[in-house]
Formats: C-alpha cells, structure tokens, sequence
C-alpha cells in the first residue's frame, strides 16, 4: 500500500504541469475571438455525435478549463470514439466512473443518454469540477452526478466496479491508476482509455499487459475532420473553420498520433 501511495504521488507530479498549470493559457486570442461565434451560431446545444441536443454553457462563454469548446459544440470532438460512446451507453451500466473530466462533456453527456446510471467524477482542478457541476445543472443530471478531486490511492478501492464503465483522461496518470493489482475491480469494468503516450511511452505497453488476460483490448486514432462534414461552419472563412476543429492533439515522440484503446472485460 504504501508503493501505492508512492506511485500516485510520482504520477500526480508528472502530469502536474499538464493538469494544473497550462490550464488557462491554452486558448489564442484569435480562438477566443472565435469560440462565441461558433457557440452563437450553434444556439450553445451540441449540434452531432451522441450527446446531440446537450446544453453546453451559454452566452457567459465556457469556462477556460475546456481548452477546445468549439469542438464539442459542432459535435466533433472526438467522435473517432463516437461507435464506443453508443456501445456503452446502450451496455446498461449503471455506473460511469470519470477520472480528468475537464468540462464535463462526456460524463453530463453520458447521463443525458443513461437516465438510469449515476457518475462519479475525479479532477483535479477546482474550476473544472464547477464547470462540471453548473454542466450538469443545465441538463438536469446534477442529481445522479458526484464530484471527487484527485483520484488517489483509495480513489478507486472506494467504488463498487461492478457493471460500470472507467473513463481515463488523465494525462499520463493511466500508468498508476489503471492497475487491476491495485485497484482488482478494474478486472471487471470496461475501460475507455485516451492513452497519452505524448507524455509517456509506457502507457500502451502496461496497458496490454496488464488487461491483455481479462479484457478485449481495441484501439482507435486521430483521423483528419473535413470542415464540410459540419453545416454550423457554412459561411466561415477556412482558417477558421479549421481553427474550431482542433483538438490540439500532440504526437509521440516517434510521431504517432493520438489514441484511444476501449477495454471490455471477457465477463461481461
């Protein structure tokens, strides 16, 4: 237990940079200039994917720990995984466990879709987890949502994993908190998974090995988003167009693109 506690510290410390500090100076001015417009003409619903319909802030603008909000208000932003969201959601789950939630876009999403499961949300930053809360509030699942800060040692020992889904968005804290020797409820979760090899090179290898024997293990990666798939950028020039669709992805340091990796347990 106390290598637990080890390991979580180092890990907390590494992505630290990524989690707390850059967490308000990764909009440009030229995309701060850009987002009202975009969430004007969008009415602030979420115009495709499978959270079509939510609520996503308003005319006060959202808040700046969401670093691309444009993306989620076209229904863009990651929708490589769009096939694994609606897998889930139809999969009956009854709770959904978010660790890095950011904003709140999928897990208040999630809810919208599964009125009868309940979240669980970890983050670190306070801001995130009010802009979490007042998401929820706007789409009236605040009653089936609890907020959590940093998913430590006994973060996930602490929660019943039984028929729930494990959503990782950590930056780089997968290598400590994706442990089944740790945390042995994992075994029995499905796992959805942005790996962020960016920051370290283990995380896909550890992954496979530790899961390889109990979960199907699928990945999916970045594909190039095409502006004319999506009507609210009709009439925008291209740069901008361009602009409102970048997730900002960083590559490996061998110069490969961003992942996802979807864990389903041979149990279920």
């Amino acid at each position: 237990m106390i290598m637990n506690h080890v390991r979580t510290f180092v890990s907390a410390w590494k992505v630290r940079p990524y989690t707390q500090w850059q967490a308000a100076d990764h909009r440009s001015i030229a995309y701060d200039k850009l987002a009202p417009q975009i969430a004007a003409a969008c009415n602030h619903i979420v115009q495709d994917g499978p959270y079509k319909g939510m609520k996503y802030f308003g005319p006060d603008g959202v808040p700046l720990v969401d670093p691309t909000p444009t993306t989620k208000l076209l229904g863009s932003y990651e929708e490589e995984i769009n096939p694994w969201i609606e897998q889930i959601i139809r999969s009956g789950a009854e709770t959904v466990v978010h660790i890095g939630a950011g904003a709140g876009y999928h897990p208040v999403g999630m809810l919208t879709r599964m009125p009868d499961a309940n979240a669980i949300v970890f983050d670190t930053l306070i801001p995130a987890r009010k802009a979490v809360k007042e998401l929820a509030k706007q789409n009236g699942v605040h009653d089936r949502l609890q907020l959590r800060g940093f998913c430590g040692s006994q973060g996930m020992l602490e929660i019943d994993l039984s028929n729930s889904v494990v959503i990782s968005d950590c930056g780089g804290a997968e290598l400590t908190i994706l442990d089944p020797k740790a945390y042995p409820g994992l075994q029995s979760a499905t796992i959805l998974v942005e790996t962020h090899d960016a920051f370290d090179n283990r995380i896909t290898p550890r992954l496979r090995s530790r899961f390889s024997a109990t979960h199907k293990i699928e990945f999916r990666h970045v594909i190039e988003r095409d502006p004319s798939d999506y009507p609210v950028l009709i009439g925008f020039p291209a740069s901008s167009a361009t602009l409102a669709l970048d997730e900002k992805r960083q590559r490996t340091a061998d110069g490969k693109v961003q992942a996802w990796s979807l864990l389903t347990p041979y149990c279920s």
